[in-house]
């Protein structure tokens, strides 16, 4: 099965917009989520230089962001601004009341990519608007020591994968895997040869099943159990991938078949863990050390590689 990537449909639509705009014009990014990094980053690769990113909440270490009040001080005549935010109606009224016009020196992204604004602009949100899938929702399904669902950005995904050189037929287990996003992303991607999950609630596990099912996903192995009940079947892979599924005793028993599975088939392995509230007992396991940590926008803003050495 072919996909429309998010990407592609993007840099499209942002080309045609160049095409109708005075690019020696000062450009404006506002909203530095998943879509406006993207929109950024494209910019950039097509040589604009003039180029700001307006935000009201992100914070960035390596790059300059404006906040709105900014804009009180630019010329509408002299500039361009890309809103890429989901219903932006109130910024729109905002830049109306500062002399802007629609269409003519802004534009939504989301319109131009959606044909509304009611989506938000991201790859995991055009998979779900052009494929029909399921994943964005969060669920409040905490029990114990059990983490509630949440989906994890895409965006962290990419991050990861340019920062780490994953080897030929490498094979990925998912703990906590939800609706399967991640493995969607991982397997459109083709950067493992084998993937697998497992997920101990029904309803979600049964929609990961579904999502994989709309896509033709076949090389992804779904299991439904608690996390703890796994232990030969990690034999088969050298990633294991945590986007904080669970905390305390669980991630102990879990760690420990993972630590386990080392023993009995010494390999390579790397653990991925977002939101690393138990890297104690990960560098505590006298098997992993951290390999390398990369910038993620999370409650902790870091997330780990750990690796064991053969």
């Amino acid at each position: 099965m072919r996909f429309e990537r998010f990407d592609d449909v993007l840099e499209e639509k942002l080309e045609n917009l160049l095409r109708n705009i005075d690019r020696q014009k000062e450009i404006f990014v506002w909203g530095y989520g998943e879509g406006g990094e993207l929109v950024y980053n494209l910019l950039r690769s097509k040589g604009i230089m003039r180029l700001e990113i307006v935000d009201s909440a992100c914070e960035n270490n390596s790059l300059e962001i404006k906040k709105p009040d900014y804009l009180r001080g630019v010329d509408p005549n002299e500039a361009i601004l890309l809103l890429c935010m989901k219903n932006s109606r109130e910024v729109e009224d905002i830049l109306e009341a500062l002399g802007f016009q629609k269409d003519s020196n802004y534009f939504s992204m989301a319109e131009q990519v959606f044909g509304d604004s009611e989506h938000v602009l991201g790859n995991r949100h055009w998979m779900e608007y052009r494929y029909g899938l399921d994943i964005s929702a969060n669920k409040y399904n905490r029990e114990g020591e059990f983490v509630e669902y949440a989906p994890t950005p895409w965006q962290s995904l990419h991050k990861i994968a340019e920062s780490i050189d994953i080897e030929e037929k490498a094979a990925l287990f998912d703990y906590g895997m939800g609706k399967g996003g991640v493995l969607v992303w991982l397997a459109l991607e083709g950067l493992f040869q084998k993937l697998a999950g497992v997920e101990r609630d029904e309803e979600l596990f049964r929609t990961a099943c579904e999502n994989f099912k709309k896509l033709e996903i076949g090389n992804v192995t779904a299991i439904c159990s608690d996390a703890r009940n796994i232990t030969n079947e990690l034999d088969a892979f050298n990633y294991f991938f945590f986007f904080n599924p669970f905390l305390g005793s669980v991630f102990e028993a879990v760690l420990l078949n993972v630590v386990n599975s080392y023993k009995r088939k010494k390999r390579r392995i790397r653990i991925i863990y977002i939101n690393t509230f138990c890297h104690e007992m990960v560098m505590a396991s006298g098997v992993f050390k951290l390999e390398k940590q990369i910038e993620v926008n999370h409650f902790i803003p870091l997330a780990n590689i750990y690796t064991t050495e053969i």
